[in-house]
């Protein structure tokens, strides 16, 4: 019965409007019920309006749901004789966040990515922007001229969108490099629109604001932060022995992460007549320590992801739904089965991270390397005081 309520909620989240309470919504849905129909109805004529939607097309096919949906009440049939055709989907807070925060039960972190109840969803990306303009402005009196510039260059410039790439990628194991680069792109594109307060490359200003952002990303999620360093730390020593990392993900399956050197070899090929040198990289029977390291986070993370969905398609299957549509941390089903979905998603992290899944994975590495380099494998960084149950009653957990 509540089918209608996941039907305006999408509608509202493909506009947009994904930043207030579930009921907040709704109300928007209803407040603009006549522009939906006349989307639905004229497209063609409202382009005014479904055009501006954050998904414009996820957008008019919802306005075509809702509009149909309507009527169907209106000839005075019953809720239950709906047929609706929309995948409804509910994404993940900074899914990657939310899976380390679990992992080394992180009350902090969690706050801010949804997994602890509140009235209104949290938004990690705009709460980390507000703070990295706090310590940019730290910045304006610093005796530094060079650094003051580059503070003032950024007045009124550091959005939501600016930041929000590189903390998503942050529990992947994005490095500063990488942050600069994402930053850059993002300021190369503003330039492409005339909004770019910057006249060079932006290269310089990138490198600026990305160390600010990874220094207020390590205050905020400071245990995310450690639980990535200590997973570096552990593959590093299994990788030193000249093993690959084999572990098993919380559904059972196994894992193997195994980076090779790679060497360069020199073909010499006969093309038409004519001799032709290309090289190709082969890999090597060396482990790659470096990037076994560099890659444990994303992959451990990504593997768990994994295990997360998976459960939860088969506790939805034990009760009958057979539809869905995933895309990562993006869970899709119809409007009438989103309540159940949304309720064993939430299950399924629980039972998911009620173990110790950090210990579980550094004991199944201490199985795989010599005797001499057991001890050098340690225990997890202490553990914050996060009830991973709390996640039961999270509504914007995913929404």
């Amino acid at each position: 019965r509540d089918g209608g309520k996941w039907l305006a909620i999408h509608g509202a989240n493909m506009y947009g409007v994904d930043k207030v309470s579930f009921d907040d919504r709704v109300k928007w849905v209803l407040e603009n019920g006549r522009a939906i129909t006349e989307c639905a109805m004229y497209p063609f004529d409202s382009l005014s309006f479904w055009t501006k939607a954050d998904k414009p097309f996820q957008f008019l096919a919802f306005c075509f749901e809702w509009t149909a949906y309507l009527a169907h009440l209106e000839d005075g049939k019953f809720v239950e004789d709906f047929i609706s055709r929309l995948p409804i989907a509910m994404d993940g807070s900074n899914n990657g966040i939310q899976n380390l925060s679990a992992m080394g039960r992180d009350v902090n972190a969690a706050t801010f990515v949804n997994l602890i109840p509140s009235d209104i969803p949290q938004d990690i990306y705009q709460l980390v922007a507000d703070r990295v303009i706090e310590a940019v402005k730290a910045d304006y009196n610093n005796p530094d001229p060079k650094r003051r510039a580059q503070a003032y260059g950024w007045e009124g410039h550091i959005t939501r969108k600016i930041v929000k790439r590189p903390i998503m990628t942050m529990p992947y194991g994005v490095t500063q490099y990488g942050m600069i680069d994402q930053i850059q792109q993002e300021l190369v594109s503003m330039q492409l629109q005339g909004k770019c307060p910057f006249s060079t490359d932006c290269r310089a200003e990138a490198a600026y604001l990305s160390v600010k952002l990874r220094e207020v990303l390590g205050d905020t999620v400071s245990s995310a932060v450690g639980v990535m360093t200590w997973l570096q730390e552990v593959a590093q020593v299994v990788a030193n022995d000249g093993l690959p990392i084999v572990w098993k993900t919380p559904i059972g399956f196994h894992v193997q992460q195994n980076y090779r050197v790679l060497s360069s070899k020199r073909v010499r090929t006969l093309l038409g007549g004519a001799y032709v040198q290309s090289r190709v990289t082969v890999p090597t029977s060396a482990i790659d320590v470096k990037s076994m390291s560099r890659g444990i986070s994303p992959n451990l993370v990504h593997s768990f992801d994994a295990s997360h969905m998976m459960d939860t398609i088969l506790r939805c299957k034990a009760q009958g739904v057979t539809d869905f549509q995933m895309i990562h941390d993006s869970y899709g089903t119809h409007a009438c089965n989103a309540g159940l979905l949304a309720r064993e998603l939430r299950e399924a992290f629980i039972s998911q991270y009620t173990p110790d899944r950090l210990m579980e994975f550094v004991e199944q590495l201490r199985e795989q390397v010599g005797e001499d380099s057991r001890p050098n494998l340690i225990d997890p960084p202490e553990y914050g005081t996060l009830d991973i149950d709390v996640v039961r009653d999270s509504l914007y957990f995913f929404a």
